[in-house]
């Protein structure tokens, strides 16, 4: 029987990092993944229509597809912290309970990487810096506004993922990512995720 493994975690806590590196062992399984770094938080205008168009095809994704294969799912569920943090409480939770609903049919096992928002902070703080340079924002005082933006986003959106990820009712692994080296980070996650599977 398929199964659906999900790989969660806030903004830069190494949840491409783990799924980049599973894709060899598993080639032959599905991986589904998104990228919200560009929805933090620069065009505060342009989110709101492109985060609806992205919960349309995140409810087809999680809900009206068949897992047919094993499946690897970069957030799944834990997008509900997205669309209720730009969109509104309301819709992040529609989109959970809906979410929920389709999981309890498959029993998915959700990893989730549990990366400090200081640290995801520190991790992103040059890759945002160039995100604004391609966007034309230059001047100093403009740019400390949206690194103080981003950050506060970013410990935002940790607290609304602890609160999510505690109303799952499936198995949770959770994965440690503050003060570890890359290769400890890789070495833990692989053992770790490799008990499941081997179950």
């Amino acid at each position: 029987m398929a199964r659906l493994f999900v790989i969660a975690g806030p903004p830069a806590s190494g949840k491409t990092t783990l799924i980049n590196l599973l894709k060899n062992p598993y080639p032959n399984w599905r991986f589904i993944t998104d990228d919200f770094f560009n929805f933090l938080p620069l065009s505060l205008k342009k989110k709101p229509k492109e985060l609806k168009k992205n919960l349309t095809k995140d409810i087809k994704i999680n809900i009206h597809q068949d897992l047919i294969r094993n499946t690897i799912i970069e957030n799944g569920i834990l997008n509900s912290c997205y669309y209720h943090y730009f969109l509104s409480t309301k819709t992040g939770y529609q989109f959970f309970e809906k979410v929920l609903n389709k999981y309890k049919k498959i029993t998915p096992v959700i990893f989730y990487i549990d990366t400090k928002p200081e640290i995801s902070f520190r991790r992103q703080n040059e890759s945002f810096l160039k995100y604004l340079a391609e966007e034309n924002i230059n001047q100093e005082k403009e740019i400390n506004r949206y690194l103080t933006l981003y950050q506060r986003t970013l410990y935002d959106l940790y607290q609304l993922y602890e609160k999510y990820l505690e109303k799952i009712p499936f198995q949770k692994i959770i994965i440690k990512n503050s003060y570890i080296s890359l290769d400890e980070f890789i070495r833990q996650s692989f053992i770790e995720f490799q008990k499941i599977v081997l179950e």
